[in-house]
């Protein structure tokens, strides 16, 4: 009976020769993963980079929610100036805290008191900053701005300010 190719490589793994070369399973197939040194060794590169990195990363998201919030105050403005003009009405936006009313006068929809509420925006739970001095930027009907502003935004040190014109050219 003549030897097939697959019969031969099974009896060259079982004389634990292939192709020439000894095969020892003792030293080739004894060591499975990697050691405890290994790992160390990982955790602390690992741990050294996250350290180096970190600072920068927490300034990074600082920057981008200043920013975030910035363009937030600004297009709230815009909102504003929109509702005064397409309602014939006097918008105004609110500053309190870390808030931001749109609120529009006189009263149209059902309900107490002489104003609309037409948006509330918590920029605290947005972006993590806080707005100050507490203040009422109002819009005339026409579009231009009855009062004129500047809103402060402040998030750790990071310290920031919106200026709106009368003329309601927001500078960020």
């Amino acid at each position: 009976m003549a030897a097939t190719p697959s019969s031969q490589i099974r009896s060259a793994w079982i004389g634990s020769e292939v192709l020439g070369q000894r095969y020892d399973l003792h030293t080739h197939g004894s060591r499975a993963g990697i050691s405890l040194v290994e790992t160390l060794m990982a955790v602390v590169v690992v741990s050294l980079v996250s350290l180096v990195t970190f600072p920068k990363f927490q300034e990074a998201m600082a920057t981008t929610n200043m920013r975030g919030a910035r363009y937030k105050v600004a297009s709230l403005y815009a909102r504003t100036r929109a509702v005064a003009v397409e309602s014939s009405r006097i918008a105004t936006l609110r500053v309190d805290g870390s808030r931001i009313y749109l609120l529009a006068q006189p009263r149209r929809l059902p309900g107490a008191g002489t104003v609309d509420t037409i948006r509330v925006e918590n920029l605290a739970t947005q972006f993590g900053v806080s707005l100050s001095p507490n203040a009422d930027i109002r819009v005339a009907p026409t579009g231009l701005g009855l009062d004129a502003g500047n809103i402060i935004l402040t998030k750790g040190v990071h310290v920031d300010t919106v200026s709106i014109s009368r003329f309601g050219q927001v500078i960020k």
